[in-house]
């Protein structure tokens, strides 16, 4: 869901802001309900894994939106642009490299 910010043109403030906020809301959410419905562990489960691994990157998105409101603001957008090209395929990628750390480590 947070991938979708990089689709988005950076002159496009407000929609990349809260899609990255709403993105952070839902998992932080997600979390709560989870620990309520699953045993304590003492230890990071897989599904601890890839929540806190997609906190990060959605963080990541939430800082990459602000970097490109800023470049855009200052006359930069092929720089906001080019930044938004390489995350919106690097940020998957990323992804599932955790998954697979998270299921398979």
């Amino acid at each position: 869901m947070s991938d979708l910010v990089f689709w988005l043109e950076p002159t496009q403030i407000i929609p990349q802001i809260t899609l990255a906020t709403a993105t952070m809301v839902s998992l932080i959410t997600y979390q709560f309900i989870l620990r309520q419905e699953l045993p304590k562990m003492n230890y990071l489960t897989a599904e601890d894994k890839v929540i806190v691994g997609s906190m990060l990157l959605v963080f990541l998105a939430l800082v990459e939106s602000v970097t490109s409101i800023n470049l855009v603001a200052e006359g930069y957008l092929e720089l906001a642009l080019y930044l938004d090209d390489v995350l919106k395929w690097l940020v998957p990628v990323l992804f599932m490299s955790l998954a697979s750390f998270a299921f398979w480590i």
